[in-house]
């Protein structure tokens, strides 16, 4: 009887609970730098407006030195932590991939021979590094660079909330409106380059049917009935490959058209707070 498959998040848990507990200092020193990139981060978003009130709208040189003194020290900061936490992410990649991949070594060694036959040692050995490397990956893009995104929207929208609240909640508005456009773009992509593969398949096999049968073929006289075919499936697979080039090409001036929308919406708000409620560029 074989072993009930899990899901993917049923794996993802199970890798985090073999992997974690026998690395948790490692855990504890990437948290400590994930949340020195995020603070950094946010100080670095919330020194803005000491540049623009504090040095050209207030007009003080002498500010202009703190300032820059300021965002040079944050940025330090947070490239430090970014550094270190970067390097620790391969220690626990490089950790956890060596575990596994000594795991299942030791499992496939324990094998029957008949296991081994008909396949070549370098397929099997390629199964082992893939396996242990696929494994970091995961508990590494869930343990640290998830959670350092996380942090890090975290201490930027609590300076958005301290800026301003308003324009705080219009963003939270805005945001999922984007986030669902740009996620039916990339289902619809998906979807045709699954169907794409699919044409493909049928565009090698016609061809290699062909080839391999060309005896077949030129004893029945079937060249023009084959000819047909593959002509067929070439102009299937065109199509296809035109309607991806249209949704994936539109993406990115898609996005350069919201992000006009937004920088055009932040001016008439900007101006609209500056001139009526007297608040300064800064803010």
């Amino acid at each position: 009887m074989e072993p009930a498959k899990l899901s993917p998040m049923q794996t993802i848990k199970h890798l985090l609970r073999e992997t974690m507990p026998s690395r948790w200092k490692l855990l504890v020193l990437s948290i400590f730098c994930m949340a020195g990139v995020a603070g950094f981060t946010a100080a670095l978003a919330y020194s803005t407006r000491l540049v623009v009130n504090d040095v050209f709208v207030a007009n003080d040189a002498s500010a202009a030195f703190q300032v820059a003194l300021l965002i040079l020290g944050v940025t330090i900061g947070k490239s430090a932590f970014q550094y270190a936490n970067d390097v620790i992410s391969v220690i626990f990649q490089r950790s956890v991939a060596s575990a596994y991949q000594k795991m299942v070594f030791e499992k496939l060694l324990h094998k029957e021979v008949r296991h081994f036959i008909g396949e070549h040692a370098s397929v099997q050995m390629n199964k082992v590094r893939l396996y242990g490397d696929a494994c970091a990956n995961v508990v590494v893009n869930v343990s640290n660079k998830l959670l350092t995104e996380g942090l890090t929207v975290l201490g930027l929208f609590t300076v958005m909330i301290i800026q301003d609240p308003l324009m705080t909640l219009f963003s939270s508005v805005l945001f999922p409106l984007i986030f669902l456009l740009v996620s039916n773009l990339s289902n619809r992509i998906r979807g045709m380059a699954n169907a794409e593969a699919q044409l493909e398949g049928g565009f090698v096999k016609v061809g290699s049917e062909a080839f391999a049968g060309i005896k077949t073929v030129k004893t029945y006289g079937l060249q023009d009935k084959t000819i047909r075919r593959f002509n067929g499936a070439v102009d299937k697979l065109e199509n296809r490959i035109f309607k991806i080039a249209k949704i994936t090409k539109a993406t990115v001036p898609l996005m350069e058209l919201l992000g006009g929308v937004v920088i055009a919406l932040f001016v008439v708000y900007a101006a609209w707070q500056t001139i009526t409620y007297g608040k300064t560029p800064g803010e």
